[in-house]
């Protein structure tokens, strides 16, 4: 018989896995956002025309400018004359970089440095007398942010025309999405027109739209001459990384339909860090003892259902479940409206293949950098195997093995990258001979579009059947 105070024990213990069973669901279905931002950018250029005689391109930045490099060029791009200033008391000097052109250093009260351009050294240096110079300025602030930009610059009739590309600055944030204003007379939305964005804490480009795509994500659109010249995108800022100092970094890369880019970047800070779902809305963080009763239940229906808890509970190996973490972040966003592709595998397109959720994930922990690829070749060449071994992957199995084979020995665990023998496929164990898979097997043979939900994991037929081989097998340590 049990007495009052094994009852009293085991009602303790009950009560303790309940919460925990609380707190993991809570923090695997959702994301850590700032309730508030600010904002810092990088150098901002402007331009003064007023002067018949002369062009002037304003620099300002509160925090001071640490590297100016200017380039100028014909309207053919061929290489005139090039000026660096590499520090920033380099940059906080007057100076004169030939008789045509003057630098007048940085001033903390104006926060402003200036170049100014004469209109002789256009008709002297200019390409078939068409007056027409190109300049490419590169900038960064004391923080170390980035600024590049190329203008286009004419000198007609006395008078100066600049044409630059797309600006974007940010305008507002609220509950975790970051609103990026985009504007540009030449179209947003047509010609070459493109939009990109970098998460510069994960080294990894996180969206890429070209005019298209980019016409359907606006919102708050202004048209000019039937073009659609300004816009807002919304960015979730959950999808980005913080760093140790708690701020986010992006570069923004924005290209008008002429085909002019302009890149900048931008500094947010995090200010009350808070947790939200999924959806957008707040949740606590900390297990309420008043759910008791709720979480019991909870706790009873996973008991009775042990694949469930399996699936969502921990490997005992930290990195293995930040990995599983990621990778269950990019298979959610997998629907029946994304394709599967072998090119432009990218979120904002909507297409995937199997190896690149496992590359997007293994790029938010910093594994791989946005130019780097995982994946195996049918002839079983495993490219960038090198990176896994020195970001703290063990190739624990190579060889060709069927899965219940590798199983049976043991060498199989969840959380393993799997490569398969001579079919190019890339896919992670789950466990309990499933797999996470965002392969062709998830898809509609005849559409290409996904009719599976691939975040969970699920047995595919064709490797389980013991047809197709294991190549090799490489797990965290």
């Amino acid at each position: 018989m049990i007495n009052k105070i094994q009852k009293i024990f085991i009602i303790i213990l009950l009560l303790s896995l309940c919460s925990m069973l609380y707190i993991n669901t809570v923090s695997a279905n959702t994301v850590t956002v700032p309730t508030s931002v600010k904002v810092n950018r990088e150098v901002r250029y402007s331009f003064d025309k007023s002067d018949k005689n002369n062009i002037t391109i304003k620099l300002t930045d509160q925090k001071g400018i640490s590297y100016i490099k200017l380039t100028t060029y014909t309207s053919k791009n061929k290489q005139l004359d090039e000026y660096i200033l590499s520090s920033s008391d380099d940059c906080s000097k007057d100076k004169k970089f030939n008789n045509y052109i003057s630098f007048k250093g940085y001033d903390e009260k104006t926060s402003m440095a200036t170049i100014t351009i004469n209109k002789n050294y256009f008709i002297k240096n200019s390409y078939n007398k068409n007056n027409k110079i190109n300049v490419k300025i590169v900038t960064k602030d004391t923080t170390g942010l980035l600024g590049k930009e190329k203008v286009y610059m004419t000198l007609k009739d006395s008078s100066w025309n600049v044409n630059r590309g797309v600006r974007a600055s940010t305008s507002t944030y609220k509950d975790g999405v970051l609103s990026i204003r985009l504007k540009d007379f030449d179209g947003l939305t047509t010609g070459k027109a493109c939009f990109e964005l970098t998460d510069v804490n994960r080294n990894l480009r996180i969206l890429k739209i070209d005019s298209e795509d980019l016409s359907k994500n606006l919102s708050n659109k202004v048209t000019r001459n039937n073009k659609i010249v300004e816009g807002i995108y919304k960015l979730n800022i959950g999808d980005l990384k913080l760093d140790d100092n708690k701020c986010y970094n992006i570069q923004v890369k924005s290209t008008d339909a002429l085909g002019h880019a302009r890149l900048e970047s931008i500094k947010i800070k995090a200010i009350n860090l808070t947790n939200k779902d999924i959806t957008g809305t707040a949740i606590k963080t900390t297990s309420n003892t008043s759910k008791s009763s709720k979480t019991t239940k909870t706790t009873a229906k996973s008991s009775t259902n042990k694949t469930k808890t399996t699936s969502n509970s921990s490997t005992g190996n930290a990195k293995t479940d930040e990995f599983l973490k990621d990778l269950n972040f990019y298979l959610k966003k997998i629907d029946s409206s994304w394709i599967y592709s072998n090119q432009s595998t990218t979120i904002a397109n909507k297409r995937a293949n199997c190896a690149i959720t496992v590359n997007w994930a293994l790029r938010k922990m910093g594994i791989l950098n946005s130019n780097q690829k995982l994946y195996v070749s049918k002839q079983n060449n495993i490219k960038n195997e090198s990176v896994l071994k020195n970001h703290g992957l063990k190739c624990v199995y190579k060889g060709k093995s069927t899965m219940k084979n590798l199983v049976n020995n043991n060498k199989l665990k969840k959380g393993d990258i799997v490569f398969w023998y001579k079919t190019s496929h890339t896919n992670v164990y789950a466990g309990n001979e499933k797999w996470y898979d965002s392969g062709s097997s998830g898809t509609n043979r005849s559409t290409r579009h996904y009719n599976k939900d691939v975040s969970k994991p699920r047995k595919v037929s064709y490797l389980n059947n013991g047809s197709q081989k294991i190549y090799a097998v490489y797990r965290f340590k």
